[in-house]
């Protein structure tokens, strides 16, 4: 079976979600414990970093599994 975008992925003219303009999205990162079962008990910036640029979400901002569809 050929496929149709073969060619433009192979030539870098395909567009992937990664290369889309997103203005006025939330960009996410995990952080994670360094020790197993640990609790992360502080994040620490620099005093220059402008807090009001991000959100800090945590395990009750997310949805019980059996809520999931």
């Amino acid at each position: 079976m050929k496929r149709r975008e073969a060619l433009a992925k192979l030539t870098g003219r395909e567009r992937y979600v990664d290369d889309l303009p997103l203005e006025g999205f939330l960009w996410g990162m995990t952080v994670r414990s360094l020790a197993p079962r640990g609790p992360i008990t502080a994040i620490r910036f620099g005093k220059d970093i402008d807090w009001s640029q991000f959100v800090v979400v945590d395990h009750r901002d997310i949805p019980d599994r059996t809520s999931w569809p």
